[in-house]
């Protein structure tokens, strides 16, 4: 996600590289966090577990219209809810580099660097 929609000046990463600063020409600062891959771990984790409840809560509707049609359909519905794959999700940028903050400055974002102290 990005809030501005002019172009980008300046782009800086932490010393620990745990966070990304962007200067914008429209005098906006956005700040983003770089995950862990831990986070990033729990993240996809997550969303797995949701995946997974999304599809089961789809199996059991499919099976519920199912029981009330003719029993040849029946069998039909339950074969190709059987043969669903496994749900899998993949990475995303936006489980990696997370948007925190978007900042307005009161003049042009001449220059951009993070404190030694950050680091």
């Amino acid at each position: 996600r990005h809030s501005s929609q002019d172009r980008v000046s300046t782009v800086r990463f932490s010393g620990d590289g745990t966070v990304l600063a962007v200067a914008n020409a429209d005098r906006t600062l956005d700040v983003y966090h770089i995950a862990t891959e831990a986070e990033i771990a729990k993240k996809i984790a997550k969303r797995k577990r949701r995946e997974m409840k999304k599809s089961k809560k789809q199996q059991d509707q499919a099976s519920s219209s199912s029981s009330t049609s003719s029993s040849s359909s029946t069998a039909t519905t339950t074969a190709t809810v059987d043969d669903a794959t496994p749900t899998t999700v993949s990475r995303l940028a936006s489980d990696e580099i997370v948007f925190r903050e978007s900042m307005r400055a009161s003049a042009k974002i001449r220059g951009l660097a993070f404190s030694p102290l950050f680091a």
